[in-house]
């Protein structure tokens, strides 16, 4: 997971946990790789290249 928020929620520059951009996979099974991004509060389903192509673009 690659995580960048803020500690302090302030929507709408962020979501309510303080996300601003953050790729994740917690539900990989069932969703695959998701892409969360402030201030939209739905995620994107997105591919997974590997962990240097997604450093590089995060």
């Amino acid at each position: 997971m690659f995580h960048y928020g803020s500690l302090v929620p302030d929507p709408p520059e962020t979501l309510d946990d303080g996300t601003i951009r953050r790729y994740d996979n917690a539900h990989e099974d069932t969703k695959g790789h998701e892409l969360h991004v402030a201030p939209d509060p739905e995620p994107r389903t997105v591919e997974f290249p590997g962990i240097l192509g997604r450093y590089e673009r995060f």
